[in-house]
């Protein structure tokens, strides 16, 4: 399976990437996932923190991809960051693989 992920700038520090890794076998296949990602995505508030009792941590992503539900995570520092990382991937996101350069 080739590498896919959706990238974009963070939305709170321009000089920062923010990013999900996509299960796709060619290009067109995760730009197809990305859209559905990015279109049905839902964050319910649940993490995994770094450290006990913290907000910073990886948040779950629940959305739908060919009539199934999937779960991704973000990283963020806090459940409102997690939806503007998510809000700012659906707005700027793009398809990318490891051997492009990224500017």
């Amino acid at each position: 399976m080739a590498d896919f992920a959706i990238l974009a700038s963070h939305p709170d520090c321009s000089s920062l990437l923010v990013g999900i890794r996509l299960d796709a076998f060619d290009e067109s296949t995760a730009t197809d996932h990305a859209f559905h990602l990015t279109h049905s995505y839902f964050i319910p508030g649940l993490h995994l923190p770094y450290k006990a009792l913290s907000k910073e941590g990886d948040y779950l992503v629940v959305y739908s991809y060919n009539g199934y539900t999937r779960i991704t995570l973000v990283p963020a520092s806090s459940y409102d960051e997690a939806v503007r990382v998510m809000a700012q991937l659906k707005h700027h996101g793009r398809i990318v693989t490891p051997d492009q350069p990224i500017a």
